[in-house]
């Protein structure tokens, strides 16, 4: 049984916005490909993508399901089945979460305590406390 993200985006995000959200999130994946978490895909090694779509997976057998977010909206899932690239997944959401608001809905299969790497990941890349946004979004269960 796998483990799983989900979101539905409520209709296409804005240039400004999808700028705003993919200046903020590229600079955390270029950390996880220099890492050797991520890449394009988990057979591909060139760097993960973020411009009109977010798209990442993880490294090898570290890789599940791709990541994949487009700025046109809809729904989308990522299974991880908790893999190290997971905690890269969960930011990017989180990121979406806190700057689309009321755009976008993101749940998981998971609970407060399987976000804790997400939570480190997020505070080392924004230096906030990423848990009280997220928290108030409803994010969290």
């Amino acid at each position: 049984m796998g483990y799983t993200h989900y979101w539905t985006s409520l209709g296409e995000v804005g240039d400004e916005k999808w700028t705003q959200f993919t200046r903020i999130v590229q600079p955390t994946l270029d950390r996880g490909y220099k890492a050797g978490i991520i890449q394009w895909e988990s057979d591909n090694t060139d760097p993960p993508s973020c411009f009109n779509t977010v798209r990442f997976n993880g490294v090898g057998d570290d890789g599940h399901e791709t990541f994949l977010m487009d700025r046109e909206g809809g729904r989308g899932f990522c299974k991880t089945a908790r893999k190290p690239y997971d905690a890269y997944v969960g930011t990017v959401l989180m990121v979406a979460a806190i700057m689309f608001g009321d755009q976008i809905n993101v749940t998981s299969d998971g609970d407060e305590n399987d976000w804790g790497a997400v939570f480190d990941v997020a505070q080392v890349a924004y230096g906030f406390d990423v848990h009280s946004a997220a928290a108030k979004k409803g994010l969290i269960l």
